[in-house]
């Protein structure tokens, strides 16, 4: 398709927009192509799609950014910390899990100033959340009402509605932690919007380098937009490539800028991540990571065609390895020529499905794991920004063939998408709000979608483990841990030594009452990682264990029991002084006086004023 060269840019009225059944049809079509009430109405419905969400808790990464991260628990007086280090830094420190880095300050800092205003709650967060979403659907509005459907302000209202109302978004707007690609594309489409004023002014090119800054500081996603603000320009404003290219020299500038501060702040960061669940292709070979990857693009269109089921894991085994003896892989092939050809095609012609191709086929790289570790094969985030162009070429491709049926494509289209996909859409994205209302709730619900995942077994089992922890029915305690071990099992079997299970596994060993069981479970932890924090917790309830066992096995005059406890509980507290004093008197009464001297020794040295020890030493003839 060749589009005008310089497109009307009414205020909603359009010729082709006025026809209906009757006068009644007839204004109600005006009055729902005039701009404030089209923004009235994407605004309510993106409202209204996620008011269930506002009610919800604290889920997965929230706690990541918000709810351990020690910068935004100081709220005003943690900004200057997130500005200069790591996204992930207040939480994780130097982590090996950061391959690339992660500088995302924008949304982090609207946490921290959010903690100070209106306290630990989550409710403001998921607010702004979905206040932040209509905007975008108003903004995105007003864009698609100056460019793609100029015009045609009835197809502008379907395309947005069909973006508000998609399901694979509902990840995005409910967890909290997902703001950075709300900010993100909220942002890239300001800059569009400002390069499509009608008269492009050196105060709306700075304007729109503001929006871009902002977009870069919310998430990496942005760095497409010097290739794809050009060729908008030249698609939709009949711009020449050339000065197009010069329009849009400021976002270059910015980009530049951009990648200098980053490095500045958080360096290189391009660590070699082992684990397969931080680094998916790791154990792939590489026809093997390359066919995965283009069998992954397929089932990104696949979920924007069919978004159901949704999960918030899609980590290893999930999306399993592919080779090219798969017909997954094949497809997804078939389908990057297609983008491939269609996005040469745009530098060419004016083609609107062509700059489409190009918007998807850049963020996909972005997040596609081809050239950078991402963390994750695959993810329904990753889909927020490619949705807009799918979404655009599907109702540009249905106008225009609605248009060549009958003659008038813009009044049968709203009518048609929103009947046929919005309404269901919306069901669907309401009903998977629902999903992240709960931590636990989620991984249990999604772990039936992830089946094949170690991640999703693993966060099932946590699951099931805190809500055992929070259950006064001891009974049902017991089949929570049951059913814990049980996903725990299925995670081993998928990623044998996945340490977050070998953790949680030795919890519900406890909850069970098998504490040997417990301990085993850790010593494979300490093994590999003997600094482990979350083990010095689990010692210390280990130390308690076994040392009031220990105190009332000498009660019971079983100094053997006594005696192995104790030891067990001076290896666990090898800085209390009192374990090792009573392991001294129960060797002591026990007939073994060379280990009873050894213990009490050891007692003093910790605490030189413990007078039992120097008691027993004397006895001994020291």
């Amino acid at each position: 398709m060749a589009p005008r060269s310089s497109p009307p840019q009414g205020r909603g009225s359009s010729r082709r927009t006025l026809r209906g059944s009757g006068n009644g049809i007839e204004r109600f079509v005006q009055l729902l192509a005039h701009p404030r009430w089209q923004g009235a109405v994407i605004f309510l419905a993106a409202f209204a799609l996620y008011a269930n969400t506002l009610g919800h808790g604290f889920v997965l990464d929230d706690g990541l950014v918000i709810t351990d991260n020690p910068y935004v628990q100081r709220g005003f007086r943690g900004i200057p910390d997130i500005l200069t280090h790591d996204s992930f830094f207040g939480t994780l420190g130097e982590s090996a899990n950061l391959s690339g880095g992660r500088y995302r300050p924008l949304s982090i800092v609207m946490f921290a100033a959010e903690h100070a205003l209106f306290g630990d709650g989550p409710f403001a967060h998921h607010l702004i959340n979905v206040l932040l979403y209509g905007l975008t659907a108003i903004v995105l509005l007003r864009w698609s009402r100056r460019t793609v459907f100029a015009g045609y302000p009835l197809a502008a209202l379907a395309a947005v509605l069909l973006f508000v109302a998609h399901p694979v978004h509902t990840e995005v707007v409910a967890n909290i932690k997902s703001r950075d690609e709300i900010l993100s594309l909220l942002f890239i489409i300001l800059t569009l919007d400002l390069h499509f004023r009608e008269t492009l002014r050196i105060s709306d090119q700075l304007k729109a380098a503001g929006c871009f800054a902002l977009a870069l500081l919310s998430k990496e996603n942005g760095i497409i937009l010097p290739a794809i603000a050009p060729l908008a320009l030249f698609t939709f404003r009949g711009m020449p490539l050339p000065r197009a290219l010069k329009a849009c020299w400021p976002l270059a500038l910015v980009a530049v800028l951009y990648l200098a501060v980053r490095f500045g702040v958080i360096g290189h960061q391009l660590r070699e991540v082992p684990g397969v669940l931080d680094n998916p292709y790791v154990l792939a070979t590489g026809t093997q990571k390359i066919a995965t990857i283009l069998a992954v693009l397929l089932a990104y269109v696949g979920l924007l065609l069919w978004p159901h089921p949704l999960t918030y894991d899609y980590s290893f085994a999930q999306v399993p390895y592919r080779d090219f003896g798969d017909l997954a892989a094949w497809g997804g092939g078939a389908l990057l020529l297609v983008l491939l050809v269609m996005s040469a095609r745009a530098f060419f012609r004016r083609d609107v499905p062509g700059w489409c191709a190009l918007f998807f086929l850049a963020t996909w790289l972005l997040v596609s794991g081809l050239f950078v570790n991402i963390g994750a094969p695959m993810a329904e985030r990753f889909l927020y920004q490619a949705s807009l162009p799918f979404i655009i070429a599907v109702v540009v491709c249905v106008r225009h063939g609605l248009a060549r049926a009958s003659g008038d494509g813009d009044i049968r289209v709203p009518a048609v998408l929103t009947l046929a996909l919005c309404l269901p859409m919306a069901a669907l994205t309401i009903v998977r709000n629902a999903d992240w209302r709960d931590p636990n709730d989620l991984l249990l619900h999604d772990v039936g979608v992830s089946a094949r995942s170690a991640r999703a077994n693993t966060y099932a089992g946590i699951a099931c483990v805190r809500k055992a922890r929070a259950s006064a029915d001891k009974p049902g305690q017991r089949e929570l841990a049951e059913q814990a071990l049980g996903y725990f099992a299925a995670a081993d079997g998928i990623v044998p030594g996945y340490l977050p299970t070998l953790l949680n596994r030795g919890v519900a060993c406890l909850l069970l009452d098998s504490v040997p069981a417990a301990e085993a479970s850790w010593d494979q932890v300490r093994a590999v990682e003997p600094d482990n924090t979350m083990l010095k917790g689990y010692e210390a309830w280990l130390y308690d264990h076994y040392f009031h066992e220990g105190m009332k096995a000498g009660v019971d005059h079983d100094f053997t029991r006594a005696i192995a406890s104790l030891e067990k509980a001076v290896r666990y507290g090898p800085q209390r002084a009192e374990a090792w004093y009573n392991l001294g008197g129960a060797c002591f009464t026990n007939g073994d006086t060379a280990r009873a001297r050894t213990s009490w020794e050891q007692a003093l040295r910790i605490d030189p004023q413990n007078a039992g020890a120097r008691q027993g030493l004397g006895a001994l003839g020291r």
